[in-house]
């Protein structure tokens, strides 16, 4: 229970929160309280300045200049009342004309959290707002909220005669299920959207594959997996589908998603759930399942965000036998970059200025954080390895977190190592897509992707050289460079954490058939 104790006022369903740490004499005067304290203060009319002795005054002056108020909140919740009261004062404070606020409410330009905040202090009007309900329903609650006010009045003279209280546990949720909350919730924002359709090589392969492939998407039952604002849900209508299910566990994002379906006149054949897809069952109807599972699954370091957990649930319930997969199958690539591809060099000269201290500072960081930044091709100076792959179509959950050994050459001359770089690629096969295969790289001899590349940054930097043949000195050092490094990776979900990542490396220097010293070092993302 938590230690503020609410105080609903019956007559304006608002609520009054008391710090039990006050001065148990203020708290003590609430029992004088008078719980039938008219409300004295004046609402203000939405499109001037005048003030009214009622709310119902307020609004009645404001429809009379032409604002739609009443029909604007009507049918909708408590929360979005509010939201629309605080648009509309921010908007008329704005100077904009009814027809256009009215416009305005109709676009639902008003679902914005911020409008949560209160244009105007105590603004009666929000006191005033509550769900729609007819005169029984608003009775009931009102005896409800009297009946709780005295309880939880109760509780209060309880908990300031005791010397401790103990918490309770009950409704608390879980790490997993908060670090899912917030999860799914950052998708409810339209800017981590609008960076997504603008990645052009992701975007335009998606479409390739959907759109150019009629031996496999017409006719077929599509199921789109995290389908965000739908866009792939609508290439697959596009391309021929039959039925197109998409499903995203934010309620804001597949609100709008199944909005953006019906203005695009697709609704007789993309249907949008908003849910987790391990909670979905028979979304094609009772005996029916996917041709086609589409999904957009791949994060940062390609196993970022956990989501190839959700699309193995769904591959296995939702999919029919030997149905396809889009795309099926993931490569992870590895190389060594120098010291300029990280973004460490930045710190070095700031217009002209040696911030150095910073860079010490950030170098701390990245010894402990994988780091996601746009790396260079120009600055990969060893041979590429591939250190995973994993086939859509029969990997399990178990063969997620892996463990690589991989060896890494230099290109030519004498280069120092100062990072592990880290990249994936995800290819729509011919296996599936016969008519058009493609394959998205985000490679850093590529196009630069929304997932940029993932570096490793190492403790301590490695020479390495094609021609070395040294024997004095410290292998990997300047005066005996290493010829070749060999490398062991892991990647597992965090524990703690299990949208995160935790990542291990150690990099052994040999030149020759001479090892050096290792380095391991144990990164978070």
């Amino acid at each position: 229970y938590s230690f503020c104790t609410l105080l609903f006022t019956t007559e304006r369903h608002t609520t009054k929160i008391m710090d039990p740490n006050q001065d148990q004499e203020d708290a003590a005067s609430w029992g004088d309280w008078d719980e039938n304290e008219e409300d004295c203060e004046q609402s203000k009319c939405f499109l001037s300045d005048q003030l009214f002795g009622s709310v119902d005054e307020a609004i009645e002056s404001s429809e009379k200049l032409g604002l739609q108020f009443r029909k604007a909140i009507k049918g909708k919740s408590t929360y979005d009342k509010m939201k629309i009261v605080n648009f509309i004062r921010s908007k008329a404070a704005e100077k904009e004309s009814p027809e256009s606020i009215n416009k305005m409410v109709e676009e639902t330009q008003w679902n914005d959290d911020k409008y949560l905040t209160p244009v105007l202090e105590n603004d009666p009007l929000l006191f005033s707002l509550d769900e729609d309900s007819d005169d029984g329903e608003e009775e009931a609650t009102i005896s409800a909220l009297r009946a709780e006010n005295e309880l939880l009045r109760a509780r209060l003279r309880d908990y300031l005669d005791q010397e401790q209280v103990e918490p309770e546990p009950k409704n608390v949720p879980t790490v997993k299920e908060e670090d899912d909350r917030l999860f799914f919730s950052g998708y409810g924002h339209f800017d981590i959207h609008e960076t997504m359709l603008k990645d052009i090589p992701r975007t335009a392969h998606y479409r390739t594959a959907l759109s150019e492939n009629p031996t496999l998407v017409e006719g077929a039952n599509v199921l789109d997996l995290g389908c965000g604002t739908g866009i792939l849900s609508m290439f697959a209508a596009t391309g021929g589908a039959s039925k197109v299910v998409g499903v995203d566990a934010s309620e804001r994002v597949a609100q709008f998603a199944t909005e953006n379906v019906k203005r695009n006149e697709l609704t007789k054949t993309v249907k949008i759930i908003n849910s987790k897809i391990e909670d979905v069952n028979n979304p094609f109807g009772e005996g029916e399942k996917a041709d086609i599972l589409v999904s957009e699954w791949m994060g940062y370091c390609l196993l970022f965000e956990s989501m190839l957990y959700s699309v193995i649930d769904a591959r296995d319930t939702l999919l029919k036998p030997g149905g396809a997969i889009l795309p099926d199958i993931a490569r992870m690539f590895a190389a060594g970059i120098r010291y300029q591809g990280t973004d460490l060099q930045f710190w070095d000269k700031v217009w002209g200025y040696d911030m150095t201290s910073i860079r010490d500072e950030v170098k701390k960081q990245s010894l402990k954080t994988a780091v996601v930044s746009d790396v260079s091709g120009s600055e990969v100076i060893t041979s590429t390895s591939t250190i995973q792959t994993f086939d859509l179509a029969t990997v399990t959950k178990d063969e997620v977190p892996f463990t690589s050994d991989f060896t890494l050459r230099p290109f030519h001359g004498t280069e120092t190592v100062s990072a592990i770089v880290l990249w994936f690629d995800t290819e729509f096969s011919p296996r599936f897509c016969k008519d058009r295969s493609v394959t998205l790289s985000t490679s850093p001899y590529e196009k630069p992707t929304h997932w940029h590349q993932t570096y490793l940054l190492l403790d301590v930097p490695v020479t390495i050289s094609k021609g070395s043949q040294s024997e004095e000195g410290e292998i990997g050092s300047e005066a005996r460079p290493a010829t070749h490094l060999s490398c062991t990776i892991s990647i597992v979900k965090c524990q703690s954490h299990h949208r995160d990542l935790d990542i291990s490396l150690t990099v052994t220097p040999f030149c020759g058939k001479v090892a050096g010293v290792p380095q391991t070092r144990s990164y978070i993302l």
